[in-house]
């Protein structure tokens, strides 16, 4: 096997099936899909040239839209292939975004 590793600001994601606790209905918009990461690129550069490294880290569990990124097989493993903008949100993550704490459902 030869090693991969994402570049730039994308990631791994291998997508998992999630429990159903809720529903909210908002027209035909498809339900976002959970996923582990499993791999990180180092991070990208603005167009200003400013250098940011990825908010998401190995092991995280992400929200994406089903549709967001590349389907590949990697290792008889399905991933998906996303840029970090793709991630809707980070999973039981104490993440704090412009002074709000997390969002705990």
């Amino acid at each position: 096997m030869i090693p991969v590793t994402p570049i730039g600001d994308k990631l791994f994601v291998l997508p998992v099936e999630t429990t159903k606790i809720g529903s909210i209905i908002v027209g035909k918009v498809p339900p976002p899909v959970e996923g582990i990461v499993l791999a990180v690129g180092p991070g990208a550069h603005t167009r200003k040239g400013v250098f940011v490294t990825p908010d998401v880290q190995v092991g995280d569990r992400v929200l994406f839209s089903q549709f967001a990124g590349q389907d590949v097989t990697l290792s008889d493993r399905d991933l998906k292939v996303l840029a970090e903008c793709d991630v809707q949100a980070v999973l039981g993550a104490g993440v704090k975004v412009g002074g709000l704490n997390e969002l705990t459902l």
